[in-house]
């Protein structure tokens, strides 16, 4: 299953961070034990788009909402600043606001898998 085609989100509108994979075991004398909590740290990415067409909105809400089902489904979607392909689930489909008429501002989380 792919990420819909739509509009990708502009220049600045997408964010990448590391999930922190690490536990830290803290002892009363104050001292830490740290290890590795999984064998890698997944990337999660923030899509946020300043205006989207209410077309694409949709086609991006049907797809979240009923087809990958939030987080239920993985799906394949390309990086557009790299064009690598990325395994991931949609964590967030955050609020959304209509804007203008036919437009709509918000954002997405995409965790890899």
């Amino acid at each position: 299953m792919d990420f819909p085609n739509i509009k990708p989100p502009p220049y600045g509108g997408i964010e990448e961070e590391y999930e922190d994979n690490s536990l830290i075991t803290e002892y009363e004398d104050g001292s830490q034990q740290s290890r590795k909590k999984m064998p890698r740290s997944r990337r999660i990415f923030t899509l946020t788009w300043k205006i989207l067409s209410d077309a694409d909105y949709q086609t991006l809400k049907n797809f979240i909402v009923n087809t990958a089902v939030h987080a239920c489904n993985v799906f394949n979607w390309t990086n557009p600043l790299t064009n690598e392909v990325i395994e991931v689930r949609c964590t967030k489909f955050n609020k959304w606001k209509a804007i203008y008429h036919g437009w709509w501002t918000g954002d997405i989380e995409l965790t890899e898998v």
